[in-house]
């Protein structure tokens, strides 16, 4: 298991009803934008459909289109920050599965303090 940020246009990504993002918004989002690839290599099979995936700056399977959204699992900040990105340009929002909304939530979270060496050397 991990945890997953989701593009949504719901109010709540976990809502069962509202508008969704169409399969053909994506591929076109993905034809559009030179840092995605279609990624046919990487699959999954719903009972329902199939997954339609991008590899994000070479990286395969980063980004996953099911069921009028777009997910990733466990994604470091910088796919964090291109996800806000696409939800902006699909007029979505970016939401973790407790529901909290970036990129508000990456400056709630706590920063990591430098210990004395760090500060004293510059490390980070």
């Amino acid at each position: 298991m991990g945890y997953e940020l989701h593009i949504t246009r719901k109010e709540n990504w976990s809502d069962e009803e509202g508008p969704a993002i169409s399969e053909a918004e994506w591929r076109h989002l993905i034809a559009q934008d030179p840092e995605l690839q279609l990624d046919t290599d990487t699959r999954c099979s719903m009972s329902d459909g199939e997954y339609v995936f991008a590899a994000w700056n070479g990286k395969t399977g980063a980004l996953g289109y099911y069921n009028g959204e777009i997910t990733a699992k466990n994604p470091e900040e910088p796919l964090i920050r291109k996800m806000v990105a696409i939800a902006q340009r699909l007029g979505a929002t970016v939401q973790g599965d407790d529901g909290e909304r970036y990129p508000e939530a990456l400056d709630a979270r706590p920063r990591q303090k430098m210990n004395f060496w760090q500060r004293l050397f510059g490390g980070g």
